[in-house]
């Protein structure tokens, strides 16, 4: 069974196993298609989620064990607010050149799953032994947008400290080179992240 344990090679600690040794993948593969980035071309671009239930069980399982201190660093993947996501048209999206569902505008034939993605955070918050859970994992901030329950959630019960979000640059003909959304979508973004913490009590 998976340990989450260093090789027993290993005589000293190793910090780089601390950032991860509490976070549980709940998804693979990204729709983003970023230019820079190569999980597209080796986890493919149809999202896979897994169950709500095997992701519990993991939990549960993580309460466990040796070394616990009840939170949990990361319930994500590439992209962790695509959790859930689908295509409503298998078909169309089978014929589709796009290299990326999400620019140069995010495609209307994606089924979001936030609503989902909250509903598993939400879940594992009440399980036995757990404290605090963190999504650390990339969150698209333009997918974001779609739900300002998923903004507010976010914001109140899952950023640990600062929120790690990648807008990777300013300057717009490079952004669109690197097929992520234009400023103002992170500008907008942030705005509404900082309001939802001042709710939350938190900014």
């Amino acid at each position: 069974p998976f340990t989450r344990e260093a090789h027993p090679s290993y005589t000293e600690k190793l910090p780089a196993l601390e950032t991860v040794r509490w976070s549980i993948i709940a998804t693979r593969g990204c729709p983003g298609g970023c230019s820079f980035c190569a999980l597209t071309m080796h986890q493919g671009r149809a999202v896979i989620s897994r169950s709500e239930k095997s992701i519990l069980n993991e939990v549960a399982l993580l309460t466990a064990q040796n070394g616990f201190k009840g939170t949990i660093s990361d319930i994500g993947g590439p992209t962790a607010n695509a959790f859930g996501s689908s295509t409503k048209d298998v078909d169309r999206c089978g014929r589709c050149r796009r290299v990326s569902c999400y620019h140069p505008s995010i495609c209307d034939n994606i089924s979001h799953g936030q609503d989902s993605y909250l509903s598993l955070l939400s879940k594992a918050r009440q399980l036995r032994g757990i404290k605090k859970i963190l999504v650390a994992s990339g969150i698209r901030h333009d997918v974001a947008l779609l739900s300002d329950r998923f903004i507010e959630a976010l914001a109140a019960h899952h950023t640990g400290g600062h929120l790690k979000v990648a807008p990777e640059h300013v300057n717009a003909s490079v952004l669109s080179l690197m097929r992520k959304p234009p400023l103002k979508v992170f500008e907008e973004f942030e705005r509404r992240f900082l309001l939802a913490s001042e709710r939350a009590g938190l900014a």
